[in-house]
This record gives C-alpha cells, sequence and structure tokens, in this order.
C-alpha cells in the first residue's frame, strides 16, 4: 500500500508588468510556524519548484471535485431532472436548456460507477482518496453560493472583472438568453404567474445548495430568470470546456498537476535536491491510469 499525502497550501499571486499573475509566496500547510516556512522565488531553486510543484498538485484534487464535477457536472445533472420534472417539452426553457444538460445523467453515472467508485481512479491513484470525496465535497457545496456561481458577480467579489483580455467573463454575458426570455415573457407578471416555471425553481432548491447559498427562491422577474439560466448554461457549456478540455494542455505533463504526492511536504528550506524532487512524484502506473481515464 502507498501512501499518498496531500497539503492545503497557501499561494500568493501578483500581476506583473506584462500581466501575468505569477506566484511569489507560497506556504504548503494553512497554520504559520517554525516547520512550516514561506517559499519564495528567492530561495534555492529546487525548494521553490518543489514548493510550485506542491500547489499544484493540490489545486488538482480541487479542479476535479470542485470545479470540474461539482460545479459544471452536478449543476447540470441537478438542472436536467428538474427540468424533466417540472418543465414540459414544449417549454421555452426546457427547449433551451436541454442541449446543455441532456447528457449529464449518463456521463455522471459513468463517473459515480467507475471514476468515483471503489478501486477506481480516485480510490486507488488520487491524493484525495475517496474515503475524502464526500467530506470535501460535502464542504465545498456548503461554501457554493450562487453568486460565485453567476461569472460577472463570481470575478467582481474577487476584483478580477477588470483583468485585461477576460474572454472567458465576456462569454458569461446573456444578452441571448435575456432575448430566448423576452420573446415569451412580455412582462414580469407573466414569470410570476408561471407554476412551472416557479415549481422548477422549487425543485432545484429542494435538492440543490443550502438556503444561505444565495439562490433564488422564486422568480419575480424576467431578469431573475434571463440571470439563472444564463449561469446554468455557462456551468454546462464555457465552464465545462475550460476545466474539461484543458486538462491535456495542463495535466498531461505530470509535473504540472501531479495526481498525489509521495512524501510529505519539506518543513525546512534548503532540504531537498533536484533528484529528491522525483521521490515525491507519483508513480508511472498511477500516472497513465489518472491520464487514461481523464
Amino acid at each position: 500500500c502507498i501512501l499518498l499525502w496531500s497539503s492545503a497550501p497557501l499561494c500568493l499571486l501578483h500581476m506583473n508588468q506584462q500581466s501575468q499573475l505569477v506566484p511569489i509566496a507560497i506556504q504548503l500547510q494553512q497554520n504559520p510556524g517554525p516547520q512550516n516556512p514561506v517559499f519564495l522565488p528567492s530561495d534555492p531553486g529546487s525548494d521553490w519548484l518543489l514548493a510550485k510543484i506542491w500547489v499544484r498538485a493540490s489545486d488538482f484534487q480541487c479542479h476535479q471535485l470542485v470545479s470540474h464535477y461539482l460545479r459544471t457536472h452536478v449543476i447540470g445533472e441537478l438542472c436536467c431532472v428538474a427540468t424533466l420534472r417540472q418543465l414540459p417539452d414544449l417549454h421555452p426553457l426546457h427547449q433551451l436548456l436541454m442541449p446543455h444538460v441532456k447528457t449529464s445523467l449518463q456521463i455522471n453515472l459513468q463517473a459515480r460507477t467507475s471514476l468515483l467508485a471503489a478501486d477506481g481512479v480516485f480510490d486507488k491513484a488520487m491524493g484525495s482518496g475517496l474515503k475524502t470525496l464526500h467530506v470535501l465535497l460535502s464542504r465545498a457545496s456548503a461554501k457554493t453560493t450562487y453568486r460565485s456561481l453567476c461569472i460577472p458577480d463570481d470575478l467582481k467579489d474577487r476584483g478580477l472583472d477588470n483583468l485585461p483580455q477576460s474572454y472567458y467573463a465576456q462569454d458569461a454575458l446573456h444578452s441571448f438568453v435575456v432575448s430566448w426570455v423576452n420573446v415569451y415573457y412580455s412582462r414580469d407578471d407573466d414569470v410570476q404567474l408561471d407554476s412551472e416555471l416557479q415549481h422548477w425553481i422549487t425543485d432545484i432548491n429542494t435538492h440543490s445548495f443550502t438556503h444561505n447559498s444565495g439562490f433564488p427562491q422564486s422568480f419575480n422577474t424576467k431578469a431573475e430568470v434571463s440571470k439563472f439560466v444564463t449561469m446554468i448554461i455557462f456551468s454546462c457549456s464555457a465552464l465545462h470546456s475550460a476545466v474539461n478540455f484543458s486538462q491535456l494542455d495542463f495535466a498531461l505533463w505530470m509535473p504540472n498537476c501531479p495526481v498525489a504526492m509521495l512524501r510529505p511536504p519539506p518543513q525546512v528550506k534548503g532540504g531537498v535536491t533536484e533528484d529528491d524532487i522525483l521521490s515525491f512524484l507519483p508513480d508511472v502506473n498511477s500516472t497513465c491510469r489518472v491520464a487514461g481515464d481523464n
């Protein structure tokens, strides 16, 4: 049995004069102390390189389970089931949404019977392991807010709404959905009187995030409907594309996204060499298994 290690690092990023976000300080554990140094670019090269690898290894766990699975796949499944239950085929939102969410049920079922199952990839190769899966997803769900899923709000809250060349943010604008909603609902009163629509959002809230997450409990205006539908479409299309199809570019070079670490985080500076770094990285079989299943 191979012991796999995880960490919860803190990474400080700085936007340089070339408009690049670069790391300038890394702490590998949450609580400061003499055995938890802050690694800097000015440290020995092997120290700084290993610290960055640890950040990428930890980010990979959150990326797969939270950014990818929870915030795109689960959102799609949640919407798909509620739409099939509450919105008839002829309802305009059924027609608008189903092309984006209809495949989520089959894909998620396959994930839960293979990747996220006993003896699956997360059980045998990922640093987080299968036993922590429910804990991590539960904590992430409890901290997920409606604003964090609405990209313009999320970027604004994190101070990232003015980044240059932010095509990701521009893709989250909802002019198309607004036009679609305006075709069917002439006034806000029409939204309030649409019982199927109200049952749909009630169904989603019943099986989704906590009531203090900011999700609308009902729809009173066309603008509220447009914002919510845009969030779903973006989560299942542009967001999923960003977190899924980029995996080959970012993760195929395993040291850039280690699925696990085989040694604990260093507690002092100057204690590792470039050759030592290899002993932290996962074995070939684990790497090939994860690469093949993703």
